[in-house]
């Protein structure tokens, strides 16, 4: 409103100079005499009372200011009286919340001071952190070597524990055709050792029916019967023998027993002559194992 009010009082002077320049005097437009006057006088009077008509609206414009003017200064008044006590209210609420506020700014100081040591903190971890991470992936690389080292390693050995496998199932293959063929071996042997037991009984056998021969020809007074019956009980001897070893499967000292009471006792007469030479010889050449003397018989291995 007081900026509208100078523009106002601004703009009388600049109508007035207009108006001037408008109008110019009588002298200057050729008008001179009574004429002249009387025109001059009715400008004039015109002139004054466009002047009042512009004095009476600047006076009412002057009032109409003066009235904005205490309008204005009353509300400068009262604002200036609300800028007052908004200040007192303000100084008051100040204060009473300076502690609180002293109190929050120490507590962010010491928070701030907090956050910048855990700063300080987090970034030597991290520095720590990233040197971990460098040797832990320097771990990690060389842990890789040595895990391809050992599955190369690995690989290996399984292939040589393949290799031994089938070396062990080959020499188990092996073992087996042997010790079958050990085991026809030693049936084999075991055969062979039954027909040398068998030739061997024989054989004494054949030595107690000369020892017998020997002995009734020495005695000399045994009859035909008698010899007859000295030889078939040694066949019959030799041949229970043999059916007692097929039959038992025991050793000769189990099978046959040599004892003086089976022997047929010739006369001191007949004990006295002298046989013939062969028949010495032949009993001197094979004479007869004692019958205590133990044969090693070999079983046939289990498969």
């Amino acid at each position: 409103m007081l900026l509208s009010s100078v523009s106002a009082s601004r703009e009388v002077p600049a109508l007035d100079s207009a108006r001037s320049v408008a109008s110019p005097p009588l002298s200057k437009r050729g008008v001179l005499g009574k004429d002249g006057v009387e025109m001059a006088l009715k400008e004039w009077s015109g002139k004054y009372h466009r002047r009042q008509v512009e004095i009476s609206e600047i006076a009412a414009h002057v009032e109409m200011l003066k009235k904005q003017r205490d309008t204005l200064q009353n509300e400068v008044k009262q604002q200036e009286k609300d800028i007052t006590s908004l200040e007192a209210e303000l100084a008051q609420q100040r204060d009473e919340q300076l502690p609180a506020l002293k109190l929050r700014y120490e507590n962010a100081s010491r928070l701030k001071h907090k956050l910048n040591r855990a700063v300080a903190e987090q970034r030597a971890a991290s520095r720590e952190l990233q040197i971990r991470g460098a040797s832990l992936t320097r771990d990690i690389e060389r842990k890789r070597s040595e895990v391809s080292s050992a599955r190369s390693r690995k690989e290996s050995i399984s292939r040589k524990v393949r290799e031994l496998d089938e070396r062990r199932k080959l020499a188990e293959k092996q073992k087996a055709h042997r010790e079958r063929q050990l085991g026809k071996g030693l049936e084999k042997l075991r055969k062979s050792q039954t027909d040398i037991l068998l030739a061997e009984r024989e054989i004494l056998t054949l030595k107690e029916g000369i020892n017998v021969s020997v002995r009734s020809i020495r005695g000399g007074g045994l009859s035909l019967s008698s010899r007859g019956a000295s030889s078939a009980a040694a066949s019959h001897a030799r041949l229970g023998t043999m059916s007692s070893y097929r039959s038992d499967d025991s050793p000769v000292s189990n099978a046959l027993s040599y004892t003086e009471s089976d022997t047929v006792q010739a006369p001191r007469s007949a004990r006295l002559k002298r046989p013939p030479p062969g028949i010495m010889s032949l009993v001197n050449a094979s004479a007869p194992a004692p019958a205590n003397t133990p044969v090693e018989v070999i079983d046939k291995p289990s498969e």
